[in-house]
């Protein structure tokens, strides 16, 4: 290949493989900084839940991850479906 080619290509190749280190420590540092595993918003979900006043039939439905019927809507006041 000629010099200008393989110029060009190290042109491209050296800002790619910066840009995939540059990403990948950028991944490792969100990811070791705000660790967010679905225990902990479980346990905050419980405490937080009753202190705003809510069943709790509805806790236990919103800790399991299962949907909410018309009738748990409607016991709820706008404060509480707002998360206020």
């Amino acid at each position: 290949m000629s010099n200008p080619v393989v110029i060009i290509g190290y042109i491209f190749l050296i800002p790619s493989i910066l840009g995939i280190i540059f990403s990948l420590l950028l991944l490792v540092s969100i990811e070791h900084r705000s660790p967010r595993s679905p225990s902990t918003a479980r346990d905050r979900a419980a405490a937080e839940l009753p202190e705003a006043g809510i069943a709790e039939p509805i806790v236990q439905k919103v800790i399991s991850s299962q949907q909410l019927t018309a009738d748990d809507n409607a016991i709820l006041t706008l404060e509480q479906k707002d998360g206020q």
